[in-house]
């Protein structure tokens, strides 16, 4: 089990980001990211929520007399549902806690990554097969077994999704002429899960002008995206908003020479002249 105090949680998420994508702790690094937030809180009482909710999907798997995708979807919704209460935090969509593993377990409530995250979990432990997908504008969870493919939404009380649920969510994000398109069942991995669940702490510290904490925020998520050159735009703009500006410039210089898209230099480009002019 994790120690929560700052030296070892910041060790594993740096042990983390050397890990090949599919052996990072998936679970384990979203609860080192909401460890950061509540220093010296005990972690025990959430690995051991996870350990109840793996025996009970597998034990009511059991009760279901079949292991085949409908099954398995069952029983995550009677576990997660029905017996636990988990849902999508949708009367207070923007708290910043509904990316945090901590008040999510606690309140059994949150964004759709974070909730998936604790579905991914329970999946990985019984062996099954499941992944995230960035659907656009949402995050959902994809069970397959024995050639049968789920889509499950967390956040709506782990509603099945068929081809017209998926067309209403398409058109409700990118207007009413827009279809389904087969680049938006695409898996995501467990580090792309994890800085989703970290943009959107990010966000809400930059909504509320704390830069600071959105720049501690940007450099954990380094730690285990070390290779994500996108983050440096992120760091390099909290750098000068923390007016930090030499450290903002070789941010994004850095940035420059990473990123493949000659509009994103540009774009740079133009921020890093925008802080000369300000320290003139």
């Amino acid at each position: 089990m994790l120690k929560n105090t700052p030296e070892d949680v910041e060790s594993f998420l740096a042990q983390q980001g050397t890990r090949a994508d599919e052996d990072i702790a998936l679970f384990e690094t979203a609860l080192a990211f909401s460890a950061l937030r509540h220093p010296s809180r005990s972690l025990d009482r959430y690995y051991h929520h996870l350990e109840r909710l793996q025996k009970d999907v597998l034990n009511t798997l059991a009760q279901q007399g079949g292991d085949h995708g409908e099954a398995r979807y069952n029983a995550l919704k009677t576990i997660f549902v029905d017996k636990y209460g988990y849902t999508g935090n949708d009367e207070n969509y923007d708290l910043i806690d509904n990316a945090d593993i901590c008040y999510v377990m606690d309140n059994a409530k949150g964004l759709p990554v974070a909730l998936s995250i604790l579905y991914l979990e329970i999946c990985e432990r019984l062996d099954w097969y499941a992944a995230g997908v960035n659907f656009p504008g949402h995050f959902i969870v994809k069970l397959n077994a024995n050639g049968q493919q789920l889509l499950i939404d967390p956040f709506n009380n782990a509603q099945k999704l068929g081809a017209a649920e998926l067309r209403d969510l398409i058109k409700h994000v990118k207007g009413p002429h827009a279809e389904l398109s087969q680049s938006y069942y695409q898996s995501a991995n467990k580090r792309e899960i994890l800085v989703r669940l970290q943009n959107n702490i990010k966000k809400r510290q930059i909504a509320a002008e704390d830069y600071e904490a959105a720049l501690e925020t940007v450099r954990h998520t380094e730690m285990i995206a070390p290779n994500e050159y996108r983050l440096l735009l992120d760091k390099g703009v909290l750098l000068a908003k923390n007016t930090r500006s030499a450290e903002a410039i070789e941010t994004l210089e850095r940035y420059i020479t990473l990123t493949p898209f000659a509009e994103d230099r540009a774009d740079a480009r133009m921020f890093i002249e925008q802080i000369h002019q300000e320290l003139l």
